[in-house]
């Protein structure tokens, strides 16, 4: 891939020349050509126009990983023929094998559907051959890779083939693995475009509310029994004691809270992935974030809220 990439739509190119290289190099199985364009795509009962992502791969090498697809891409050699992903978002009209469109203002043939949903990178998606992308998008030369991708032989060291293949490129293509390109792109729409900075900014403020009102709940439940807290201090119990029970309480408050809220976000991920196609799909690993989140907001109230206790005087109060 080029240095110079920046999401799958701002990729740069590399020469293609530079996959001959690449197979070249000892435990190499191949190296397929992979092309990212933007297309206006025409709403085949509408007729409204609408831009859509525009994939390009070379009919006659092995590029995709879903049966489906790996099936269908020898069919794309027939000029002027597509796959379309049916799970676009609202306004680029039922597509079926068989449907006649236009893309680009040239007449196309839908050889092909598949099922993956859109993304923050575009709306909708279009699967070409190489040929057929070089004739709907003028300039647009085959001689350019957006991505080379790199299958290793069986039993290959993947690190040594890895550092080889970086190694024998020049300094105008850089190498990735596809886990980091996935976690490159992941970065700059959570970490560096406003949508993803503006859900970041939610989590911390949901964290902040959270332990305010949780923090408001606790105190006036330690001043509700402010008199059998110090009755426990007049008996011998230690301050210490007294911020575990409190702690206990927030504790409970916190699994109490995220069993409720965990179907809620269940249900919301449906009717998000449901609405707008996008792939959003709940990880074990981002349940067990939020529940230690939660507990952690919890834990701080709780200590918050127990320097009541802590203060109080059972001569006092008595």
């Amino acid at each position: 891939m080029s240095p110079q990439y920046v999401h799958l739509r701002a990729a740069g190119a590399v020469p293609k020349s530079r996959l001959e290289q690449v197979k070249a190099i000892p435990g190499v199985e191949n190296a397929v050509p992979f092309y990212v364009g933007n297309g206006i795509w025409r709403n085949p009962q509408t007729k409204w126009q609408r831009e859509m992502l525009v994939l390009g791969v070379d009919p006659r090498e092995p590029t995709f990983r879903f049966p489906e697809l790996a099936a269908l891409a020898p069919q794309l050699q027939k000029p002027d023929t597509v796959i379309v992903d049916v799970k676009a978002q609202k306004g680029y009209g039922t597509v079926e094998v068989g449907t006649q469109t236009e893309l680009e203002n040239r007449t196309i043939d839908v050889i092909g559907t598949y099922g993956y949903g859109s993304g923050f990178v575009a709306d909708a998606g279009v699967i070409v051959s190489d040929q057929t992308l070089e004739r709907l998008i003028p300039g647009y030369s085959r001689k350019d890779v957006t991505i080379g991708l790199v299958k290793l032989a069986p039993g290959a060291d993947r690190k040594a083939v890895i550092e080889a293949i970086k190694a024998k490129m020049p300094e105008d293509t850089a190498v990735l693995e596809r886990r980091q390109l996935e976690e490159h792109e992941q970065n700059y729409f959570v970490s560096i475009k406003p949508l993803g900075i503006m859900f970041s900014s939610g989590v911390l403020l949901a964290f902040v509310v959270g332990a305010v009102i949780l923090y408001q709940i606790l105190a006036s439940e330690i001043m509700n029994k402010l008199k059998e807290y110090a009755t426990l201090k007049a008996m011998g119990y230690s301050n210490g004691y007294m911020n575990s029970v409190i702690l206990q309480q927030a504790t409970i408050y916190a699994l109490l809270g995220f069993i409720p809220a965990l179907l809620l976000s269940l249900g919301l991920y449906t009717m998000t992935r449901l609405a707008v196609n996008l792939p959003m799909v709940m990880t074990w690993g981002r349940v067990v974030f939020v529940l230690v989140l939660s507990i952690a907001m919890c834990s701080v109230s709780g200590m918050l809220a127990s320097r009541k206790v802590a203060r109080a005087d059972p001569a006092d109060l008595f």
